[in-house]
């Protein structure tokens, strides 16, 4: 299972795109489309800036993390869900963190 392409319009709108490095209201420090160093998927720093093209492919990275952790709870709780319940929780996861 795979999230729909939907939730990359959906997290785009709802997160907002900042193209440089900036530190959220936790503080935290953050680029694209709400991506922290959390995931790992793309190393930056205070100053750095991307392409509209990057901030996207960091999202869909972040995302495909977050694909493969609902699919490991998936599979540990032996469930079965529907596209909506699991693209749900591939922004969940997404946004919050397994």
């Amino acid at each position: 299972m795979k999230y729909d392409d939907r939730i990359i319009e959906l997290l785009k709108e709802l997160e907002g795109k900042k193209l440089k490095a900036y530190k959220d209201s936790n503080g935290v420090l953050t680029i694209g489309y709400g991506h922290t160093d959390a995931t790992g998927t793309f190393d930056f720093d205070k100053g750095t800036e991307i392409t509209e093209e990057e901030a996207e492919e960091i999202l869909r990275k972040d995302l495909d993390a977050a694909n493969k952790i609902v699919l490991q709870m998936m599979e540990n709780a032996d469930i079965e869900l529907n596209q909506q319940q699991f693209d749900a929780l591939c922004s969940w996861v997404y946004n919050l963190g397994p």
